[in-house]
């Protein structure tokens, strides 16, 4: 019975993996697919050596999801439909002939300022990054629908954005609401309103990615959003006044889990276990040393507080935290109690917690403003629990 119930939770669905992401044909050209959950939505598709243009698709009736179509400016109708025994593999073909595209990249979901906004002209915008690239799709009520290349404000990334459009534009997020931004240009400002914001992946891993504590400064990973692998884009050593580049990349086969570092004359093996995703064992001339996820970025703002009871229909979740931080978390059940590794998402400390338990991972959504509510996905199932109270 308590395996059943813990079956559950874990429980997969049969819908097939989202399309979004960048996809590569056969010859090379590439489409990317920002945000698909509407029945219409913006691509792009950047032939082979050639510069982006945009495309608008259209999930074929009765097989959202799993197949889409579009039309191109020579008025060829084309459809992409998922491989369900592939989920990384596509299928494109019309009457001129078919291609197989594969994904090999995701839309950085962790972008500030990734999702759909309105604005009060009534124009549509799609912003999203890939890898130092900045799209900004712009749907107008008039019909009108263009796609522009922005840039962060130096100084000013991940706050203001820029973009020319029939004129230069500059959009500023709001500081105190992230879901509201200010655009300016022609002398005129416009409020946008984040109306759809993707949520991160249900079965997201922690990774190396961020700020860590060590003995010689703070380490910092930068990692890409490809699909192929955890690739380490950039490490840094950050001291007081300088910051150093430093040399770092997987060991063969570890990929994910084990690394090295070379910087000022000496090489640092670093172990890094998803189920403790705030330390990193590191091994220098045989000596091990454990370096910690930097509290800069696992302190939560508000200090949150989950802790607690929760129940729903497939049992009892227990929560505690200290200093808004998880000391230990379990499923209860009337003869035994399961342990959980619990931990704040990077970047998302407050909102977004994972559960492990046995490699198994459960991504937990807290709201401050809705303390009595938790919800959880695992494998693309929702459950929601309500705070017990005593």
């Amino acid at each position: 019975m308590i395996i059943s119930l813990l079956s559950i939770l874990l429980l997969q669905t049969a819908y097939s993996e989202t399309i979004d992401g960048v996809w590569r044909r056969d010859d090379g050209a590439r489409f990317i697919f920002p945000m698909t959950h509407e029945e219409e939505f913006p691509m792009v598709y950047i032939p082979y050596e050639g510069e982006p243009v945009l495309r608008w698709g259209k999930w074929v009736d009765g097989l959202e999801g799993t197949q889409l179509s579009y039309t191109s400016p020579s008025q060829v109708r084309w459809t992409m439909t998922q491989i369900l025994k592939d989920a990384d593999k596509m299928r494109m073909e019309s009457k001129n002939g078919s291609f197989t595209l594969r994904q090999i990249q995701e839309v950085n979901k962790e972008s500030p300022i990734l999702g759909i906004w309105t604005s009060e002209s009534g124009n549509r915008f799609y912003p999203f990054e890939i890898d130092e690239t900045i799209f900004v799709v712009v749907d107008r009520p008039s019909g009108n629908k263009e796609l522009h290349i922005a840039n962060w404000t130096t100084g000013l990334e991940g706050t203001q954005l820029q973009y020319s459009s029939t004129r230069d534009y500059t959009v500023t997020i709001n500081a105190s609401n992230p879901d509201v931004a200010y655009s300016q240009g022609g002398g005129r400002s416009y409020r946008w309103d984040r109306t759809y914001k993707p949520l991160p992946d249900p079965n997201y891993e922690p990774t190396i990615q961020g700020t860590w504590e060590t003995p010689g400064g703070k380490m910092r990973f930068k990692l890409s959003t490809q699909r192929t692998g955890y690739q380490l884009k950039s490490a840094q050593l950050l001291l007081p006044q300088l910051t150093v580049p430093v040399q770092a990349s997987w060991v063969p086969g570890l990929e994910g889990k084990q690394f090295t570092v070379s910087y000022m004359g000496t090489e640092v093996i670093g172990n890094f276990d998803p189920n403790e995703p705030n330390q990193i064992r590191s091994v220098q001339d045989g000596n091990v040393v454990l370096w910690q996820r930097s509290q800069e970025l696992i302190a939560p703002v508000g200090d949150p507080d989950p802790s607690g009871k929760w129940s729903s229909a497939n049992g009892i979740l227990e929560l505690q935290l200290e200093n808004g931080n998880f000391i230990s978390a379990a499923y209860l059940f009337p003869q035994m109690q399961i342990p959980l590794n619990a931990s704040w998402k990077s970047g998302d400390e407050g909102n977004i917690f994972f559960l492990n338990h046995d490699g198994k991972m459960i991504t937990a959504y807290y709201e401050s403003n809705n303390p009595f509510q938790l919800r959880t996905v695992a494998n693309g199932m929702e459950i929601i629990w309500q705070k017990m109270v005593d």
